[in-house]
């Protein structure tokens, strides 16, 4: 766990860097953090070995391999088929890091070990977007105005990433599952902002309302807040107006709050099926999908890959309708573990609705692994109820 929450970081980071500055592809099959992974994934197989934990998943990775091995035939796009393999690669990592985090968070002492390293995790990425912000060391988000992205490459996944994190480390201080300061909270829901995508402003402010609901002082705060408003809002408006122009335009261009929150992505996708239903799919491609290359152009014509940024979306037309049967009801089934739970349950509804309409989530390095904190949260939880029901009884 210590290489995944203390060591890819620094790996994301050099990736982010050399990819801004040209040096690598965004999609390189040998960058920094693909090779960082591929250490970790070895580690990961070790282990569950070592372990003799379930066989199950075993049968998730020939699924995904089998899919784009039979899109390869089809398409015989050499860089095609690379880029297949690293896509169904990515999903295969998220299921052995679910698989161990799971093993080991078990137990109380194992849940408190992984929400210190998730705190140290968010603290180091918050300190470098800090570092950037203040040094201008580091990529820019957009191309004008506010917002640093440090040395990573996506702001939107980072953003995700950073903002869904700290609900999570939230719902588990309220767990008494981590040992985390207001002062330390504040510090990470500030680095959010620093990142300047929509994603993150909305999740800083969502950050900033349950902390200040969950405080004793929260009538106090919500009256000063409410005074400070009331003689600031002019200058607020004036400066949220600068720091976040881009955001403001996207806003303006919008025709509705759905096409702006999905960013142009629903048209992505009815333009999409156009082309797909187009192609007279077969059952067969309905139900298993034609790999990340081909997705939902035609596999016979096929010269380079398009992807939707709808988690939801780009799985159906990659990996077919069970591997979107398989994502939803491993959502549903984490929400309703968590129901009792409220931060935890929010922090992970917005995890799954961001993936669903927006992307950057399973096949982000990065905030894929928020899916598998949530997984193993609830995991312990359940496993505790049940403790807890048998000492009833």
């Amino acid at each position: 766990m210590f290489s995944v929450f203390i060591l890819l970081p620094f790996f994301d980071a050099i990736n982010g860097y050399l990819v801004i500055k040209g040096i690598i592809s965004a999609a390189g099959v040998s960058s920094p953090s693909q090779l960082g992974r591929l250490m970790v994934s070895f580690l990961l197989a070790y282990l569950i070995i070592a372990k003799k934990l379930a066989v199950w998943p075993i049968f998730l990775f020939v699924y995904l391999f089998s899919v784009e091995v039979f899109s390869g035939l089809f398409h015989l796009n050499q860089y095609g088929f690379t880029y297949g393999v690293i896509s169904a690669y990515k999903l295969g990592y998220l299921i052995l890091l679910t698989m161990i985090l799971i093993h080991y968070s078990k137990t109380t002492e194992g849940m408190l070990q992984l929400g210190k390293l998730v705190k140290y995790n968010l603290i180091i990425i918050a300190t470098m977007l800090c570092f950037s912000t203040v040094t201008g060391i580091g990529n820019n988000t957009y191309a004008m105005g506010f917002g640093t992205k440090s040395f990573f490459a996506s702001g939107n996944g980072l953003g995700l990433y950073l903002g869904v994190g700290v609900l999570f480390l939230i719902g588990l201080r309220e767990c008494k599952l981590v040992s985390i300061s207001y002062k330390m909270l504040f510090f990470l829901i500030f680095s959010i902002i620093l990142i300047g995508t929509k994603t993150a402003l909305l999740l800083c402010i969502t950050n900033v309302i349950v902390v200040i609901l969950l405080s004793k002082y929260r009538m106090f705060i919500i009256i000063l807040s409410a005074l400070l408003l009331t003689f600031y809002l002019p200058k607020i408006i004036e400066q949220f107006s600068i720091m976040f122009v881009i955001i403001l335009k996207r806003f303006d261009v919008a025709e509705n709050i759905f096409m702006f929150l999905g960013s142009g992505r629903i048209q992505y996708v009815v333009d999409a099926f156009e082309v797909f239903l187009k192609n007279d799919p077969s059952t067969f491609r309905f139900l298993f999908g034609m790999g990340a290359f081909t997705s939902f152009q035609n596999s016979l014509t096929v010269t380079e890959f398009d992807t939707l940024e709808t988690d939801l979306f780009d799985l159906f037309f990659m990996y077919g309708l069970l591997s979107v049967l398989f994502f939803l009801s491993t959502i549903g089934f984490v929400l309703f573990q968590l129901r009792k739970y409220k931060i935890l349950f929010l922090g992970m509804l917005l995890l799954s609705l961001h993936s669903i309409m927006a992307g950057h989530v399973l096949f982000n390095g990065m905030s894929s692994v928020c899916f598998a904190l949530f997984i193993c949260v609830s995991n312990y939880l359940s496993i505790q109820r049940s403790v807890d029901d048998k000492a009833i009884a």
